[in-house]
Parts: structure tokens; C-alpha cells; sequence
């Protein structure tokens, strides 16, 4: 007696049905080991600054920088250098930072944040740089730089040192140093830039100065 149609469908199911479930299986396999793949810079770019934007209020920030943060911020001078202290963690002190500088019309010519370095280009002699009555005796005893700005995390603080950058910079070869060869008359221009940013960061900034 020769087997029906339908008992040879059930009996070829029956020998199709482990194939079906170990390709299944493979796929699942390979899905779940996409999880780990590498991923690339670009989205892990992206995610840091999501986690930023997640971790920083842009329009509170903006306001207390305006107002002034106070004893939130601090300076610190030693004989061997000077520091800027910001009270908050790296991320908003990274973000108050850019705030402060495009407010105060200093270009930020390079910036690096994994590193945490900003660099900027300033002129200590600058009228705004050297108070209200910046402009009654203003000399000519620096001269425009480029300076860098290292932002350091520390415990729920971030410390800040400034430095002049030169052509010959070594560390950051791609950052361009002064315009022309010429010695500043006085050696203090990264402590003048962070006691600006110091004082702009604690006052406040004025109405008509503001962006």
C-alpha cells in the first residue's frame, strides 16, 4: 500500500523542523554577537554629546552665568601658578567655559575636550580685559597670543590653568602660536586671562555686553 500525499508532507515536516530551528538558533546568535561589535567613532561621538546635553540645563546655565555665580567660582594663586576654580563638574564647567568666552568676544580657535583644552586667542591688553578704566591707561605690553586653557576634573570641581602657546609647542604642534617673534614686556598674560574669566564668571556679565 503506497503512503498517501499528506502523510509524506507530515513526514518531510518532520525531518525539515530541526534544520528550521538550528538556523533559527545561528541567527540568533549572530544578532545578539552585533551587540558587541566595535562601534564607530562618529556614534560614540554622538552619545557623548547627547550625555551632554542631558547633563548640562543650556538655558539655566546661560542665566546663572549672567547673574553671576558667585563663591561657586574661586582663584587660586601660588607661586608656582595660577588656578581657576569652577564648583561643578566637568561637563558644565566645559559648557560655562564656551559660555564665558563667546560672551567676553575672545576666539576660541582650537578646542579639544577629550583632552579637555580649549585655545584661545587674547591681547591682555585688551580694554575689556583690563577693567572699566581699561581704556584711560591703556599701554602695549603684551602682545595678541594664542593661549591654551586646560580643564581639569577634580571632585565635583574643575581647576583651570592657562598657558601661552607657541609655534614650537611640541604638545599641540597643529595649534598656532604668536603672530610675529616679539617678547611681551610682562610675563603674566595667562594669569591675567583667568583672572578675567574669574572675575566675568563671579560679577556677572552686564546687560549690554551679553549675546
Amino acid at each position: 500500500m503506497m503512503p498517501s500525499n499528506r502523510t509524506i508532507v507530515k513526514f518531510c515536516g518532520v525531518l525539515l523542523w530541526p534544520a528550521v530551528l538550528v538556523s533559527c538558533s545561528e541567527t540568533e546568535v549572530r544578532y545578539r554577537d552585533t551587540l558587541h561589535l566595535e562601534r564607530p567613532p562618529e556614534f560614540e561621538g554622538a552619545l557623548s554629546e547627547q550625555s551632554l546635553q542631558k547633563s548640562v540645563d543650556p538655558v539655566l546655565t546661560t542665566l546663572s552665568i549672567q547673574q553671576g555665580l558667585g563663591d561657586k567660582v574661586a582663584i587660586e594663586q601660588s607661586a608656582l601658578r595660577t588656578k581657576l576654580i569652577i564648583k561643578e563638574p566637568f561637563e558644565k564647567a566645559w559648557f560655562i567655559m564656551e559660555l564665558v568666552l563667546n560672551q567676553q568676544r575672545i576666539e576660541i580657535t582650537d578646542r579639544d575636550r577629550d583632552a579637555g583644552y580649549y585655545y584661545v586667542r587674547f591681547d591682555p591688553d585688551d580694554n575689556e580685559a583690563k577693567g572699566f578704566l581699561g581704556w584711560l591707561f591703556r599701554d602695549d605690553d603684551y602682545i595678541e597670543r594664542i593661549y591654551s586653557l586646560q580643564l581639569s576634573e577634580g571632585q565635583s570641581t574643575t581647576e583651570i590653568t592657562a598657558d601661552i602657546v607657541t609655534e614650537q609647542d611640541e604638545k599641540n604642534p597643529s595649534i598656532p602660536g604668536a603672530p610675529e617673534p616679539l617678547e611681551d614686556n610682562k610675563k603674566d598674560g595667562p594669569e591675567r586671562l583667568l583672572q578675567m574669566l574669574y572675575e566675568k564668571l563671579r560679577d556677572g556679565i552686564p546687560k549690554h555686553q551679553r549675546q
